[in-house]
């Protein structure tokens, strides 16, 4: 047991280093230290999250970009790091398709644990490959080290799931992770009458990165955390009660006979909509009285929605506004899904994580743009980062806005940036094209457009690489263990 592991003032000490002085925690250096096990658990993770800041903050102050996208296994991962890749991303979304025993959409409703596990294989996988580097003579063995970024998704629960989350992370040698703040289970991928991505109120996300965050202090780690925005995509949010989320939460303005909730149908969902006249409880009351609207703004500061609307009603007996009118049948408001709510919210938990990312399902640069001057407005230095899921014409109009796009938007502060499914998708390009070829030309193609190219970019192992690798430390054991005669 190390006094100094388990000293307060060593663990305040700590918070001022390079890495930790931007953050700032709500609670004492001294409750982590009685949080803490006697010893520290945490070498191969600290080891990459350092690496991985460096990294972050090398294109950071560059205004370049690192880009990566996520390894499937080992060997997709050896070609990202020798095609130079810095950092590796192992998805959620690919890990709904790849690492679960019942493949299905990207809803996280996988085990807890499914995530940490990949990131152990790809961990120890990268291990391997350098040990047989060094077993090579390859005196550069560690470069192909590339530190693992994970989807946390929402973090699986409350508070003490994910402290256990994040410990899964650390102790698989993770070097960042995401946590999100939509509310599991609940997204629609369709569109289907407006509706999108849940998210949780304001407080449950403060709740789930200060969890997260304490798990890591708990440890001594380094690990990197992203905050995911996702108030862009969000059409729903599961409560009313944070008064900070009440500027993007909806009502009707017109009085009907009946609640949203109440409708089955697509036709009669969409004219409701259009009768009921949504707007939020400020703007409704300063468009129907703007005489009035400085005094209930100041009466109703630092109020939720239940709490302000009844001073509205006693400045205006006629004003009509109704929150709950609008909900759904599970019961979640309405929202009005903007980058500045991703603004709003990124500024209130910006002290708790080292990377903000405006998660959208589409490419809007002015909105990009606008995250980014609104977060570094305020925390200049905060690293930024941004996914690239596709929704790009397929006829090329954008072609040459893309050859561009990733040195652009890094001029912008997105010093990382990843391709979730590009792996993924250009596997099965490969598969398809490699099935057809063997059909069709049989074992010479395979050697001609498979085998020979496989054998050059692996530079002179032949074209069993990928079995043959493991042997050479197998058959190094053997020499070093000897004959028993």
């Amino acid at each position: 047991m190390s006094d100094e592991w388990l000293s307060p003032e060593a663990i305040e000490a700590w918070w001022a280093s390079p890495s930790q002085k931007a953050l700032k925690r709500p609670y004492t250096a001294a409750a982590v230290a009685n949080l803490r096990d006697p010893f520290p658990e945490n070498t191969t993770s600290n080891a990459m999250a350092l690496r991985l800041r460096a990294i972050l903050e090398k294109h950071h102050r560059a205004k370049t970009v690192n880009l990566t996208t996520s390894p499937l296994e080992m060997s997709s991962q050896q070609m990202m790091a020798e095609a130079g890749m810095e950092t590796a991303y192992v998805s959620g979304g690919v890990a709904s398709f790849t690492a679960v025993t019942d493949p299905s959409s990207d809803h996280a409703d996988y085990t807890y644990d499914t995530l940490p596990k990949k990131v152990e294989l790809l961990q120890r996988a990268q291990k391997l490959n350098t040990r047989i580097a060094r077993a090579k003579g390859n005196k550069d063995a560690d470069s192909f080290m590339l530190p693992l970024i994970a989807d946390a998704d929402s973090g699986f629960g409350l508070y003490t799931t994910v402290m256990k989350l994040a410990k899964l992370f650390v102790q698989a040698g993770a070097a960042g992770f995401h946590i999100d703040d939509l509310f599991p289970g609940a997204k629609r991928f369709d569109g289907k009458d407006g509706e999108a991505w849940v998210i949780v109120p304001m407080c449950e996300l403060q709740k789930r990165l200060t969890a997260a965050r304490l798990q890591l202090d708990i440890m001594g780690s380094e690990l990197v955390v992203f905050y995911r925005a996702d108030p862009h995509s969000a059409t729903r949010i599961t409560s009313s009660v944070d008064p900070r989320d009440r500027p993007y939460i909806l009502g009707a303005t017109v009085e009907l006979p009946r609640h949203y909730a109440s409708l089955t149908t697509s036709p009669e969902r969409a004219e409701w909509k259009t009768k009921a006249k949504l707007l939020s409880l400020d703007d409704a009351f300063k468009a129907a009285y703007p005489e009035k609207y400085d005094e209930f703004s100041k009466k109703t500061e630092g109020l939720n929605v239940s709490e302000a609307l009844p001073i509205a009603t006693k400045l205006a007996p006629e004003f009509y506004f109704s929150a709950d009118a609008a909900r759904n049948s599970s019961g979640y408001y309405a929202y009005n899904g903007c980058v500045e709510a991703s603004i709003a919210r990124t500024l209130e938990i910006a002290h708790l994580v080292d990377v903000c990312w405006p998660n959208a399902s589409w490419y809007e640069p002015v909105d990009v743009e606008k995250y980014a001057k609104g977060v570094h407005a305020v925390h200049p230095d905060k690293w930024l980062g941004y996914n690239i899921t596709g929704s790009f014409p397929e006829d090329g109009s954008l072609d040459p806005e893309l050859k561009v796009l990733n040195q652009k938007i890094a001029e912008w502060g997105y010093c990382w940036q990843f391709m979730p499914l590009a792996m993924f998708t250009a596997l099965g390009v490969a598969a398809k094209n490699t099935a057809v070829g063997l059909m069709q030309g049989g074992t010479n193609f395979y050697v001609e457009n498979v085998s020979r190219p496989a054998s050059k970019a692996g530079g002179k192992d032949s074209v069993e690489w990928w079995y043959k690798k493991p042997a050479i430390l197998t058959d190094t054991a053997a020499e070093v263990i000897g004959d028993c005669m």
